[in-house]
């Protein structure tokens, strides 16, 4: 016969009776009010949001907020010419809390009041505004003020004055990459026919390049196929399939798995390579072609509908999770493609909106310094090249057609296969277009274009200005 232990029942009991007698107590007592812990509670969200006035609505933006240094602003400044008149004011803070809003342009003061936060407007006029916030309580009556400004745009961010320079680069170029290595080195990779040069930008103030003679480039290597890892190691193809790698552009090593002939580079790792090929020139898959050992395995088969070759591909990271975008290309049928995919592991890729119609091959991507904003310039389209801008404000995911996209002027031809490289300084930001193939029939050019932003009238509000 075996003997169970009986556990104790008391702590069970003690349990229950204790709810019952907190029930009861909160018989009646009304509405649960969170207690404010500190002397006065910040603000946890700030949002503005404005009526239409004449057919027109500023957009609803959200602010950040500053509690160290007591600041309330919006990253993104308003669009340029915007006229801030009144809003609506939407916080989230404790219902404890007395908010008062001060118009420092005109010296008047508002109460704020939650429930009445999407129906009373606030003259916001002059963007320059003091946020009170006090407890209430009799005996500290503490507060805390924040300097709350509406910031901006005091220049055009998409207007861009070009510049034409003229033989701007020291040889012919059919197809031209933008390379930067680790320490701001610049260089281009252009081919004319099967010789690809390596030029380097010396400086941009005023613009210098020349060739780097000592350099031993692989015959017929595709510039527009070159992949810079942030490490620094270049990985490029030729026209055959075959893949090389460099470390300083200078000289290249052989780096073609065995059996595989290689059509695309999708990404370049700290230890691996993501690569489309082919092994029978019929079938095509993703392979991962270990660094070290220059062995390529098979991680998935592609579907009819990705392509595999002349796509451009666009990575950056979202809370250190890397993310791909993918534009454009060829089919394995030869079929060129003008619609994106997106992956988040570079085997799995659905596709984007099917709303925007990228340029099969040719086009230049230029990033800026943010990471986030792209511009696209040119490219091959299904009735040919074009010289259209546009910009993308979220990785690539939207994009809008530059107003200013003729500003270059009638002598901006149709263009394919140029370098970019975007340049930010204390005055302006530079975009730079290299070489290319230009007008319909794709002639070679030595043309730069250089494209300037002028913010010289800075952001209005900005806490640089007292």
């Amino acid at each position: 016969m075996s003997i169970r232990s009986r556990k104790p029942v008391w702590p069970v009991s003690a349990l229950l009776l204790l709810a019952v007698l907190l029930y009861s107590c909160n018989q009646g007592a009304g509405d649960y009010v969170r207690p404010i812990y500190t002397d006065y509670t910040v603000p946890g969200q700030v949002v503005l949001s404005f009526p239409k006035v004449d057919g027109k609505q500023l957009p609803t933006t959200r602010f950040s907020i500053d509690h160290i240094n007591h600041r309330i602003y919006n990253t993104t400044p308003l669009p340029y010419g915007s006229e801030l008149d009144s809003a609506y004011l939407q916080l989230v803070l404790s219902n404890q809390l007395k908010v008062s809003v001060r118009n420092v342009d005109s010296g008047k003061t508002v109460i704020w009041d939650q429930l009445g936060s999407d129906t009373t407007l606030i003259s916001f006029k002059g963007g320059r505004m003091e946020l009170t916030i006090r407890t209430d309580k009799k005996k500290d009556n503490q507060s805390v003020t924040y300097d709350f400004r509406v910031l901006t745009y005091g220049y055009d961010p998409n207007k861009l004055v070009w510049t034409d320079m003229s033989n701007g680069l020291p040889i012919p170029t059919e197809e031209t990459r933008t390379v930067v290595l680790p320490g701001e080195r610049r260089y281009l990779l252009s081919r004319f026919g099967e010789e690809t040069s390596l030029l380097e930008i010396s400086t941009l103030d005023p613009l210098v390049i020349r060739p780097v003679t000592e350099a031993h480039l692989p015959k017929g290597l595709k510039p527009y196929t070159a992949y810079t890892s942030s490490k620094g190691d270049t990985w490029a193809l030729d026209g055959a399939g075959h893949l090389f790698s460099s470390l300083d552009l200078v000289t290249w090593e052989s780096r073609t798995p065995a059996g595989v002939t290689v059509t695309q580079i999708l990404s370049v790792r700290a230890g691996a390579v993501y690569l489309v090929g082919t092994e029978d020139g019929k079938s095509y898959s993703i392979y991962r072609l270990d660094k070290q050992s220059n062995t390529a395995t098979k991680v998935e088969s592609v579907r009819e509908s990705f392509p595999i070759r002349d796509s451009y591909v666009h990575e950056y990271e979202i809370a250190s999770t890397p993310h791909m975008l993918l534009f454009g290309g060829s089919l394995a049928s030869g079929r060129p493609i003008t619609t994106g995919f997106f992956s988040s592991d570079l085997v799995e890729w659905g596709a984007l909106p099917s709303n925007v119609v990228y340029p099969s091959e040719g086009a230049l991507y230029v990033t800026t310094t943010d990471r986030e904003t792209l511009y696209r310039i040119g490219g091959v389209y299904e009735k040919g090249r074009q010289s259209t801008i546009f910009k993308s404000s979220d990785n690539g995911v939207t994009w809008t057609q530059m107003e200013t996209e003729k500003a270059p002027g009638k002598d901006f031809l149709p263009i394919s296969h140029a370098g970019g490289y975007y340049y930010e300084s204390p005055t302006g930001e530079s975009l730079f277009i290299f070489g290319g193939r230009v007008g319909h029939d794709g002639e070679s050019t030595r043309r730069v274009w250089r494209g300037t932003i002028d913010r010289s009238a800075g952001i209005i509000n900005d806490f640089t200005q007292k």
